[in-house]
């Protein structure tokens, strides 16, 4: 789907002669510019999305052997999202200068986080912040 829509679009533009006139209309539904809401984008992005899940399902062993790092990066996700907020909000600001400085910045973070996120997890198991979602235990006994 993710190659198909856009060929679909390309035949609706042809037949159509041309982009959409207007803002509001049919013809709209025929887009698949990005972030325009309509069918299109819709099922080209589902598309791509199912792609790239497929493809990490198949390497499976690989991403787990060979990307242990990142795995455990990706159990830790709310963590590292909620405590990514705070260093950007209290150490960071204003802001980086110049786009080196934006790239250095998130490099940085990005090692940091995935090296503790790989130390949290192998000596103490789920995260801070995901042992606060299973927390009050279940009350459906």
């Amino acid at each position: 789907m993710a190659t198909t829509v856009p060929m679909i679009t390309w035949l609706l533009l042809v037949v159509a002669n041309g982009f959409p006139t207007s803002e509001y209309g049919w013809d709209q539904l025929m887009s698949a510019e990005p972030h325009s809401q309509m069918p299109l984008w819709m099922i080209s992005g589902c598309g791509s999305a199912v792609l790239v899940i497929g493809m990490f399902l198949r390497g499976e062993q690989v991403v787990v052997h060979r990307l242990s790092w990142l795995v455990s990066a990706g159990r830790l996700a709310l963590t590292i999202y909620v405590a990514h907020l705070f260093i950007l909000a209290w150490l960071v600001r204003p802001g980086p200068n110049n786009l080196v400085e934006g790239y250095v910045t998130i490099a940085i973070m990005s090692v940091f986080f995935i090296a503790s996120a790989h130390l949290w997890w192998r000596h103490l198991g789920i995260g801070p912040l995901e042992r606060l979602l299973r927390w009050p235990p279940r009350l459906t006994r």
